[in-house]
């Protein structure tokens, strides 16, 4: 699946392939077929 992620502090959010999670007793599993990524959430990398 592709997921956004942030490496490491101050690094830029990164486009990843990952593999799909396999669903634990208990849990589901859902798939997301649109996502937004707002400004702040943006930015959130450079200011922690």
């Amino acid at each position: 699946m592709k997921a956004i992620q942030i490496p490491s502090k101050g690094e830029k959010m990164k486009l990843v392939e990952t593999p799909v999670p396999r669903p634990g007793e208990g849990q589901v599993l859902l798939r997301v077929e649109a996502c937004g990524v707002c400004n702040g959430d943006s930015r959130t990398n450079s200011e922690v």
